[in-house]
């Protein structure tokens, strides 16, 4: 019996990670794809259109979608405005383009770095799945495996933008399935009058122990207490071995 149990879940962890490694490996077939396509359109709108590489760039933009389409662009108006400032001078076509991929590289790269930034400081303010799972000693969360074709698929915008909402960092959550558990649970958390991710974030982080086990006044008092007292832990109160 118990060996069958076991043959059981080991083919059933074998599909999800399956699943997971051929999504992973559709991406990225997708985007090699993509760069291809690329290559092909700027490689016909110069043979056969007999256009510079600054019309190319344009006109290849207009039969592309999304970011790709925004990168052509983007390119095309960095050559147009760098040969505006060499007006008047011999210009190297090739030269043109890499310094205008470069500035478009370089803008790509400050974009990105501010990006990260925000990531850094929004992930400060949120609980990591596996720590909201341990507080509140969610077994079923943590041991969660996909069993259907739409628990499988990446979580949607929609959950993202709730579990954010209610303290969660969503980046940590890997399909759908585990995101709709998690938001159930948390509705359930709330229905219960217990304590919420952002208060087991702010406790757990002063030392206090599973506090995904504490009642959301409880939590509160204590909160409420610490910030009364300059943001420390007031004295006689031991975070590890307090119990809410």
């Amino acid at each position: 019996m118990l060996r069958t149990v076991g043959l059981c879940v080991i083919v059933i962890s074998g599909v999800g990670c399956g699943f997971a490694m051929s999504n992973e490996l559709g991406r990225r077939k997708k985007m090699m794809e993509m760069i291809l396509r690329m290559i092909i359109l700027l490689r016909g709108e110069i043979r056969y259109g007999n256009k510079s590489l600054y019309d190319a760039f344009t006109g290849a933009s207009g039969k592309l979608e999304g970011k790709y389409r925004e990168f052509f662009i983007l390119t095309a108006q960095k050559m147009k405005e760098n040969m505006e400032k060499d007006a008047g001078c011999v210009i190297d076509i090739e030269e043109a383009e890499k310094t205008a991929s470069e500035d478009v590289v370089a803008q790509r790269e400050e974009a990105l770095a501010k990006q990260l930034s925000e990531m850094k400081r929004r992930k400060k303010r949120l609980v990591d799945p596996l720590q909201f799972e341990m507080s509140i000693q969610a077994e079923d969360l943590s041991g969660y495996v996909p069993a259907f074709g739409w628990e499988m698929a990446p979580p949607s915008d929609g959950q993202k933008k709730t579990l954010e909402k209610l303290g969660i960092l969503p980046d940590a959550i890997e399909n759908a399935g585990k995101a709709s558990k998690i938001l159930d649970r948390l509705d359930k958390r709330r229905r219960e009058g217990l304590t919420t991710p952002k208060q087991i974030r702010f406790l757990e982080s002063r030392g206090f122990q599973h506090v995904g086990t504490w009642q959301f006044e409880t939590a509160k008092n204590m909160i409420d207490r610490i910030a009364g007292n300059g943001w420390r832990v007031p004295s006689g109160i031991i975070p590890a071995e307090y119990r809410g």
